[in-house]
């Protein structure tokens, strides 16, 4: 099917500039993440009709025995099955559900796979190079109604599909997207390489929208299965004769809504922008420790001071009320620390291991990228690619038997003050370094007020009765960044694709490498 012009667009959702809005969930309905040429079902997968235009691919004779070699190692080669970031073209053809953002200045795409993101930044240059991202640099422009995005910078590590077929740094991809009606988006990458191909060639497929009420995207963060299989990731529970901790209701925590609303509201002050940690001693260094920041000999290893400095602003001793039983679990995940070589999976902060950061600890990531839309605000990190879309459309929460790592927000505005609460959380995040823990039965207040034009507070309220004793809060406040250009974007930072962090690197060679899929 050839795309819709001109009057043939017509009824397209538009934005306020009168250009399609491609905002929504979108999906493919093919194989073609396994492979994109027409290919009969075998154990690798279903069968499929394949998206290249004329069905075959320019190969250079050259190319065709690494494509060979690809194929016969697909197994452990290709980067799919270790949850690397998929690539550009391929993250768009993945069977897997994601949301188009779209502002005029950056459509922003979220993905539920391994929580990938894309930035695609309007009318501006690529940054020089040499660059090596697995995702490429996107930037765009419009050609009528038709979305073009032009990818370069590729690091070659990623393939095209599951069979092996494959590009080189040296890849070029010229996305177009256009509407074929408001539901479906006829989306076309064309590719160029050298390297690898004789001529340019392009694929082509639909992209349908998600209709079902209240669809959203959940979390495909296939890092972590084999360490849930194993059970490294369950948060500890008590033994029986363990006191319940109190309730929100029966013991709730100071709010700072007075401190940090000082009429902000009538000020026109916003939430949206780009803010780093800054204003408080110690936020930065509280993704260690939220009580006492980096320990002295960690401190002069950065070359910094120790701020010895807790973000806990509620109780007012700024310690975290853990029952008897939960600090000794802390204490001995802070113990094992000294002994590297003893160390099991389940004793190590899973952001060492690239996992996602998980609710409240987000909030401390370098400072998010906040977006705001009528029915939903995005928050983005740099950091390992993250993302975060609570819902303000007062839609109904997920059933409680689905579990995430940053579980489901709804927020709702009071005054200038951004008010989120966080359920559905899995309690396999640590809150910091040193082992700090919540369980699945916790529930995250946060509340993101701006005090100026440059200042936002930042607080999270923490009520979980069976690790606490009483509801706690910390907080501290962002510093919105005055960054122009690159400075001002979302550049790739992949984890989980170069983390050879020493004592993981070992832990997962005996524990984790044989179950891996």
């Amino acid at each position: 099917q050839q795309p819709a012009t001109g009057s043939q667009a017509r009824g397209v959702p538009r934005t306020a500039e009168g250009r399609p809005d491609f905002s929504g969930i979108w999906q493919v309905m093919n194989t073609a993440s396994w492979n994109i040429l027409p290919h009969a079902a075998s154990i690798d997968g279903p069968a499929g009709p394949g998206v290249v235009v004329g069905d075959e691919l320019p190969y250079l004779r050259s190319a065709l025995p690494k494509q060979d070699e690809n194929y016969r190692n697909r197994n452990t080669a290709d980067t799919d099955p270790k949850c690397f970031l998929p690539g550009v073209p391929r993250v768009m053809y993945q069977p897997y559900p994601f949301q188009f953002f779209q502002t005029p200045t950056v459509v922003r795409m979220a993905f539920e796979y391994g929580h990938a993101t894309r930035n695609v930044y309007m009318n501006t240059p690529h940054p020089k190079g040499p660059i090596e991202w697995r995702m490429g640099d996107s930037r765009g422009r419009w050609e009528g109604d038709t979305l073009v995005v032009d990818v370069v910078h590729f690091s070659g590590e990623t393939w095209l599909d599951r069979a092996g077929n494959y590009h080189s740094p040296a890849m070029h991809v010229v996305e177009r997207y256009t509407f074929l009606d408001p539901d479906h988006i006829q989306y076309e990458a064309t590719i160029e390489d050298p390297s690898v191909f004789s001529r340019p060639w392009t694929m082509r497929m639909i992209l349908y929208r998600h209709l079902e009420p209240n669809f959203q995207l959940l979390e495909y963060d296939c890092l972590t299965f084999a360490d849930e299989a194993a059970g490294n990731l369950a948060p500890p529970k008590p033994d029986r004769a363990s006191p319940a901790g109190e309730t929100a209701s029966s013991a709730p925590a100071r709010s700072e809504a007075a401190v940090a609303s000082p009429a902000a509201a009538g000020q026109g002050l916003t939430i949206a922008g780009q803010w780093a940690n800054g204003g408080d001693a110690g936020a930065g260094q509280a993704n260690y420790t939220l009580e006492f920041g980096f320990p002295e000999a960690h401190a002069a290893l950065l070359g910094v001071a120790s701020t010895r400095h807790s973000v806990i602003v509620d109780p007012p001793d700024g310690r975290i009320p853990f029952q008897p039983w939960a600090m000794a679990v802390r204490e001995a995940r802070d113990k094992i620390h000294e002994d590297f070589a003893h160390m099991k999976s389940k004793d190590l902060d899973s952001q060492a291991k690239c996992y996602p950061t998980g609710v409240p600890r987000f909030a401390n990531r370098g400072g998010p990228f906040i977006t705001v839309f009528p029915n939903h605000v995005l928050l983005q990190v740099e950091y390992g690619h993250e993302y975060r879309i609570i819902y303000t459309d007062g839609r109904p929460r997920l059933p409680k038997q689905i579990k995430l790592w940053n579980g489901d927000s709804r927020g709702h505005w009071e005054g200038a003050t951004f008010v989120v609460e966080t359920t559905n959380l899995n309690g396999y995040a640590w809150l910091d370094v040193i082992g700090s823990f919540l369980s699945d039965q916790a529930t995250v207040v946060e509340r993101f007020t701006p005090l100026d034009a440059n200042t936002l507070r930042w607080t999270g309220t923490v009520t979980d009765p069976i690790v606490f004793t009483r509801p706690w809060t910390m907080g501290w406040n962002y510093v919105r960044t005055q960054g122009q250009g690159a400075e001002a974007e979302i550049w790739e930072f992949g984890c989980a694709e170069g983390n050879h962090f020493g004592a993981w690197d070992d832990i997962y060679a005996r524990e984790l490498a044989p179950t891996t899929r």
